[in-house]
């Protein structure tokens, strides 16, 4: 009897690739690719039947003003994912889906000349196993609940999108490990994209799924920190301010913490939320990707060494168990038709001047009193007990 071990690396460590794991893992060759454009990864969007053709260059705020349900897609679906990241933001894909449901192939150029410094921004970043017409699709939904949060606000809405199709088909622990790393190489599109916004916006990013990665890897290169031996060349958020919403992230939970993978993100930041669920059964084997790895953030929060070594951050993020609403789901669909998850995203959302971190009122979607979920709320700070966390319950 023969019995076989392969472990799943979260990518490859090494850039000198040799033995079986050139097997498992793709290798681009930077320097063997025309310098001259981005890599095709797949066809193009703009030759799906569901976009035009022609930029539109003429939008500016007024536009936006005009409209409370229009958005953008912005894609780097065609810009290398491995090697050096040779994209700037000018090569990115640009479309914009306006209020009545025709979507423009548009430029970096209109998408600036949109944006009102005055209305928040949320950039919304999808996991993996998220195909570029599912996108296309689902982005109607989830513009809409993000909107209904407070339907009567401004808010600029933009979905980043990233090459996370399946690539094996056969091997889940291989996709999950290959596009763990892709989206932590996204995160050096994303920070140039948040650069080119207005330089006082306020942004919040709803982050899912690995998503997270590519939101915590772009706070943490903006803070002037390094990922494979890369950083940006001209890091800061300028006076952009900042709210991460992680949901269902799948980041080991202590990669936050000083000196960790990311740990730089959270100096970037104002403040944000963790929504978190004990049930997720796609979270329940996301240790299994590699030997020793530590459960993910989105399946269990932080833990007491985490919230000690962020005591000196001040409290930064809360984190909220909506186990009790999603259960075993995973994907933002299970998140994008419930109000009351909306209703606790909304300050972070809107950048309300109240406290977003002040605790909502029993009976207003979160509950009290249980055994299980206590009210109390879990933040990350200096204590020497465990906090309970705060709960959204489903009634």
């Amino acid at each position: 009897m023969f019995c076989f071990f392969f472990q799943a690396e979260d990518g490859i460590r090494d850039y000198d690739v040799t033995g079986v794991q050139t097997c498992a893992l793709p290798i681009f060759d930077v320097a063997a690719q025309d310098s001259t454009g981005p890599v095709l990864l797949e066809p193009p969007p703009s030759r799906l039947e569901e976009l035009t053709a022609q930029p539109n260059d003429t939008e500016g705020p007024a536009a936006a003003n005009q409209s409370s349900s229009d958005y953008w897609i912005i894609s780097s679906r065609r810009c290398p994912q491995s090697g050096i990241p040779q994209c700037t933001p000018e090569q990115f894909d640009y479309f914009h889906v306006t209020a009545n449901g025709r979507t423009c192939a548009s430029t970096m150029a209109a998408f600036k000349r949109h944006l009102d410094p005055n209305v928040p921004i949320c950039i919304v970043v999808h996991g993996s196993y998220s195909p570029w017409k599912s996108l296309v699709v689902e982005s109607v939904a989830v513009n809409r609940w993000l909107r209904e949060t407070a339907a009567d606000r401004p808010l600029h809405v933009v979905f980043y999108t990233w090459p996370s199709d399946a690539i094996t088909m056969i091997l889940p622990a291989i996709d999950i490990a290959i596009l763990g790393r892709r989206a932590s190489f996204n995160g050096f599109y994303l920070s140039q994209l948040i650069q080119q916004t207005p330089d006082r916006s306020q942004i919040s990013f709803f982050a899912h799924s690995h998503g997270s990665r590519v939101v915590a890897s772009a706070l943490h290169l903006l803070d002037g920190g390094q990922l494979r031996k890369y950083q940006l060349r001209v890091p800061g958020r300028g006076n952009r301010t900042l709210r991460p919403i992680f949901v269902a992230a799948a980041i080991d939970h202590h990669w936050l913490n000083p000196g960790e993978r990311f740990g730089r993100a959270l100096n970037q930041i104002k403040d944000g939320l963790v929504l978190y669920n004990h049930n997720d059964l796609a979270l329940t084997i996301y240790p299994l990707r590699r030997l020793f790895s530590h459960r993910p953030l989105g399946l269990v929060g932080f833990d007491r060494k985490d919230r000690h070594l962020q005591s000196n951050r001040g409290n930064k993020l809360v984190e909220v168990d909506v186990t009790p609403l999603v259960d075993t789901g995973h994907f933002w669909t299970h998140y994008f038709n419930q109000p009351r998850i909306a209703a606790a995203m909304k300050p972070y959302l809107f950048f309300d001047q109240d406290n977003p971190k002040s605790h909502p009122r029993t009976g207003d979607g979160f509950s009290s009193g249980n055994a299980n979920c206590a009210a109390s709320g879990r933040v990350i700070s200096d204590s020497s007990s465990r906090a309970k966390p705060v709960s959204i319950d489903g009634r």
